[in-house]
């Protein structure tokens, strides 16, 4: 588990992680252009309680990177397609369990990757809907 960022709650999160001697999560700290490693990863969980629109899952799917998401704002609107990802209750056992059913199934989260690499950010889409309103 890679957690880049930063924030209030990392000395007590890298507290955490000493304590239950889990060394298999990696503090990168904060990047400039994540894109790259989001590229590399098998998975993006989003695991925020609430969002307003969380960009980060257009930016995981233009990466080619399946998205697990917690049901927050906007997130029906981002994964529109089951081949982009998942939409998990919003609460700590929603995402444990979709957690541990996507990594379970590592061919599944493959064949998403692959499906990813045909995905198109529907820009001008947007810009359509936008211009509309005016």
């Amino acid at each position: 588990l890679y957690l880049v960022g930063g924030g209030q709650e990392e000395e007590k999160l890298r507290q955490m992680v000493k304590d239950m001697d889990m060394h298999h999560v990696v503090f990168l700290g904060y990047r400039q252009n994540p894109y790259g490693m989001i590229r590399k990863c098998d998975l993006f969980p989003l695991s925020s309680l609430y969002e307003g629109f969380a960009t980060v899952i257009n930016d995981s799917l233009i990466c080619g990177t399946p998205v697990l998401t917690r049901k927050v704002s906007g997130c029906d609107e981002q994964i529109t397609c089951d081949d982009y990802g998942w939409i998990v209750e919003n609460s700590q056992k929603g995402l444990t369990e979709g957690l541990k059913n996507a990594l379970c199934s590592m061919g599944e989260l493959e064949d998403r990757k692959l499906m990813l690499r045909n995905y198109v950010y529907p820009n001008d889409e947007i810009l359509k809907e936008f211009m509309e309103v005016f």
